[in-house]
């Protein structure tokens, strides 16, 4: 409910604008499979069950921030291959990406006054945990561990196992989930008048 001030004596109508904004926790999750190939060079006999090759999600998962993309590669580590992943988020929303922990401040005057720590990223921070089979992957974008800060609306970061012990040697499809945790505020506004009542 809004009430209107007073107008001046001398004023008869009054050009105004309203201004909402939204802020609230969001999740994306994401669940594909993902070709896990040791034979990289292609020195086994027979025909491979898949191949691994990059995962593109043109349609998103109907949320604000959304996996785009996933580039599949097999790295050779000592006489085995160890699988990486590097995941492309893209805000698509006409909003802006937060903190989640800070996503009410996103509605404060705190936070539009320019008064937030900007050392903090407090905006574009998106928390990311990703599982391939039953294995918790380690993500990380540079110095940010399990983040993935948004440039220009995009981020991409690099997922991977700690540890890879696998003995198989053919190609197999291994489930992948991705969980992106992150806040979103979106304003809109509505401009109108303010008219003196006529007596």
């Amino acid at each position: 409910t809004l009430t209107a001030r007073k107008l001046s004596s001398l004023s008869a109508m009054h050009a105004s604008s309203i201004f909402a904004t939204i802020c609230y926790p969001y999740q994306t999750k994401v669940s594909t499979s993902a070709c896990i190939d040791p034979d990289i060079y292609g020195l086994g006999p027979g025909n491979k069950a898949c191949e691994a090759k990059n995962l593109a999600f043109s349609g998103g998962q109907g949320a604000p921030v959304a996996v785009t993309n996933i580039e599949v590669q097999m790295l050779p580590q000592d006489e085995k291959v160890k699988p990486q992943f590097l995941i492309h988020v893209e805000n698509k929303g006409n909003g802006e990406v937060v903190k989640k922990e800070g996503y009410l401040e996103a509605c404060s005057a705190g936070i539009s006054s320019g008064k937030a720590d900007p050392l903090n990223k407090f905006f574009n921070v998106v928390k990311i945990k990703a599982k391939l089979s039953t294995q918790d992957l380690k993500c990380e974008q540079g110095d940010n561990k399990g983040m993935v800060i948004l440039d220009g609306k995009k981020g991409i970061v690099k997922c991977s196992p700690d540890s890879w012990d696998s003995e198989d040697k053919k190609a197999y499809l291994a489930p992948l989930s991705i969980v992106l945790d992150y806040g979103y505020t979106k304003t809109i506004s509505k401009s109108f008048n303010i008219e003196r009542p006529s007596k």
